[in-house]
């Protein structure tokens, strides 16, 4: 076997099993669950919103808090974004 088409192997194989799992993680939080593939990065002081990170991808649970009285916390539930988007886009954009 050639080493191009050794390589061209893994580099496909890597690429299969990293869509398996951003597969997966997409279909957890659509179900609003945690995500598998994913570990908690960051927790906001803004109601408890939690940011999980994957490969290449980010899982945001967005938790607000209604200020007005009587207080209650709203829970917004998953985002998955690209990695170089920030939760302050997912609370402009997705949730509004």
């Amino acid at each position: 076997m050639s080493n191009k088409k050794r390589w061209l192997i893994i580099l496909s194989s890597i690429l299969f099993i990293w869509l398996i799992m951003l597969t997966t993680d997409m279909i957890m939080t659509q179900q609003n669950k945690k995500p598998v593939f994913c570990i908690e990065t960051a927790q906001y002081d803004d109601g408890g919103s939690i940011r999980y990170t994957g490969i290449l991808y980010q899982v945001f649970e967005v938790i607000t808090i209604n200020e007005s009285p009587p207080p209650d916390v709203n829970d917004e539930g998953f985002y998955l974004v690209p990695w170089f988007f920030s939760i302050d886009y997912v609370r402009k954009y997705l949730i509004e």
